[in-house]
């Protein structure tokens, strides 16, 4: 499964190499699954931002700032891509999971870990607590939640169980660490988190676009604003009716004053 054409996979490789801190850089199925879950954004997230998440603090080492943007262009361009894409309705989760094969689990690990990470830039988009902010020591953390926020939460773990398969084992509960049981309920479990992936993308995609509708709201049409319009002020004669409505001549009533 090519998740890049093979032109672009080769210069994305050659940018990534590029990577101060190799440490730090996203692999090409990180970087895929990053971009994706950029352009699921319904709001612009400016370069400088997302930059680092790629690269990592240190950024590229190149000899000039023209070799810089001409490494960056295929990179650019790919994001570009998969936004057109989500605009048109046409991004979709990659992988066949029919078909995947033994050695594309890591592959699809990489590149939710690379949507996750793509998450952690707008956590608000998916009623996500932001990870730079400490909660308060008062918050209640048994609030019932609503059955839109157990399922957002629920295709976010799934989404963590295939990025992070070492922290299955915690959702076992009753079983004793380390048992033969345990390994073997998490390898099942990791199985079924696979198979659920593809929908949960799905719905973190319409929950992303239906965040985005929400803050395009049109304005209600009861509520237009118009140009104010000067209007020439009609003089009232003394023996007028006065325009407070009280029937008085105006020269007994408001024009006496």
């Amino acid at each position: 499964m090519k998740l890049f054409p093979a032109k672009d996979a080769t210069a994305l490789k050659k940018l990534l190499a590029c990577a101060v801190d190799q440490d730090e850089v996203l692999s090409l199925n990180s970087l895929h699954g990053f971009l994706f879950c950029l352009a699921t954004i319904p709001e612009p997230v400016h370069p400088s931002e997302w930059l680092p998440c790629v690269f990592g603090e240190e950024m590229i080492e190149v000899a000039d700032e023209q070799e810089g943007k001409r490494l960056l262009a295929p990179l650019f361009m790919a994001y570009n891509r998969m936004v057109a894409e989500s605009n048109q309705g046409e991004l979709f989760f990659p992988f066949d999971m029919g078909n995947v094969r033994s050695a594309d689990l890591e592959r699809i690990r990489h590149w939710c870990y690379g949507f996750f990470t793509g998450t952690n830039l707008r956590p608000e988009v998916w009623g996500l607590p932001d990870i730079e902010e400490d909660l308060p020591e008062d918050a209640e953390s048994d609030a019932e939640a609503t059955e839109d926020e157990e399922e957002i939460a629920a295709c976010m773990g799934v989404l963590m169980a295939v990025a992070f398969p070492e922290r299955i084992p915690e959702l076992l509960e009753d079983t004793p660490s380390g048992t033969e049981e345990a390994l073997q309920q998490a390898d099942e479990m990791e199985a079924k988190f696979f198979t659920l992936l593809p929908k949960a993308i799905q719905t973190l995609q319409e929950v992303a676009r239906d965040y985005g509708r929400a803050k395009i709201s049109p304005r209600p049409m009861g509520k237009v604003l118009h140009m104010p319009v000067r209007r020439e002020e009609k003089k009232v004669g003394r023996n007028d009716p006065c325009p407070c409505g009280s029937g008085k001549k105006h020269k007994k009533c408001c024009g006496g004053n």
